[in-house]
């Protein structure tokens, strides 16, 4: 992404060079906190699809509806919700 003959990084290097020393420190662990952010939502999506799969699946649902008895009533939808 160019800005009038720079790019976005040395745009934001002369921003990050008019903070004082404490709000330089804060905009550090601002980017660090997003970044560990980011990793986690990508984690969490990761897991979504096979724990569907799983819950799906009909051995899942054969032996979760033996252990407990009171889902039997309960359809693989309805158990997903």
């Amino acid at each position: 992404m160019k800005f009038k003959g720079t790019n976005a990084f040395s745009s934001a290097k002369q921003l990050y060079q008019l903070f004082n020393k404490r709000q330089k420190k804060s905009f550090s662990w601002l980017v660090v906190l997003t970044f560990i952010s980011s990793v986690a939502d990508l984690v969490g999506l990761g897991f979504v699809i096979p724990v569907v799969g799983i819950v799906l699946s009909e051995s899942f649902y054969g032996s979760i509806t033996t252990k407990f008895p009171f889902l039997a009533s309960v359809s693989k939808n309805e158990l997903l919700i």
